[in-house]
């Protein structure tokens, strides 16, 4: 065949009806079993300063769709862990596993289940109480839920063309956005509201410790008895 593959998928689509059965079938899990994380990336916002990039640090709880957005300057170490916090309290609890992408702030060396965990974000997440869950490299849809929340941001909390006086300001136009739509949004594991489904996954959730401040270098040293 002489055209382009692109050819050849605009001919079935146009023919044949989409498939009866899921490429990818949706994963649910029970409450307070898992949340998923990722970076949205935001080239063009204004926080005061004149345009910058800015990154929008995304945590989806599993089973509820209860998403919280944390926005940062950085997605380096100190950025990683600020988010991290910032969601924890916005969701009111900790799942007892994350799902992370393989970014270089979490994982030391490899990918997925035989990556090394970098020391810093396992000592993080031992002080939180959480277990790392890393997905196989270039298999997105391993943590399709807030894949999805990524884009959902695009739609409902894209500051691009906007203007705040600060990151406080943005972040704070972005929970009031979210918690609308939480209210509104219907979760697909429970039929309830995203609101209702996370007020009934809250109690299954560990409860938030005393966060700790975040940290870009974790170092051992022997001491004496």
């Amino acid at each position: 065949y002489e055209w382009s593959y692109r050819s050849v998928l605009r001919y079935f689509r146009a023919k044949y009806p989409l498939p009866r059965i899921r490429t990818y079938r949706r994963v649910e899990t029970p409450p307070g079993a898992q949340s998923q994380t990722d970076w949205g990336e935001f080239p063009q916002v204004d926080v005061g300063n004149g345009i910058e990039p800015m990154h929008a640090f995304t945590m989806a709880l599993g089973h509820s769709r209860k998403t919280a957005v944390v926005w940062s300057r950085s997605e380096d170490q100190l950025g990683w862990l600020s988010c991290h916090n910032g969601s924890y309290s916005r969701l009111g609890g900790v799942a007892a596993v994350n799902r992370i992408d393989n970014v270089t702030t979490a994982s030391a060396q490899g990918a997925g289940a035989w990556g090394v965990i970098n020391d810093t974000y396992r000592t993080y997440a031992r002080a939180v109480g959480f277990h790392i869950d890393a997905c196989q490299p270039r298999q997105g849809n391993a943590k399709g839920k807030v894949e999805a929340k990524v884009r959902l941001a695009r739609l409902r909390v894209d500051p691009t063309g906007k203007r705040f006086g600060s990151v406080e300001e943005l972040q704070a136009w972005t929970d009031e956005r979210l918690e609308a739509w939480c209210r509104k949004a219907i979760c697909p594991a429970t039929g309830l509201t995203v609101a209702e489904s996370w007020e009934q996954e809250i109690p299954h959730l560990a409860p938030l410790p005393i966060m700790p401040e975040p940290f870009d270098v974790v170092v051992t040293r022997p001491v004496h008895r």
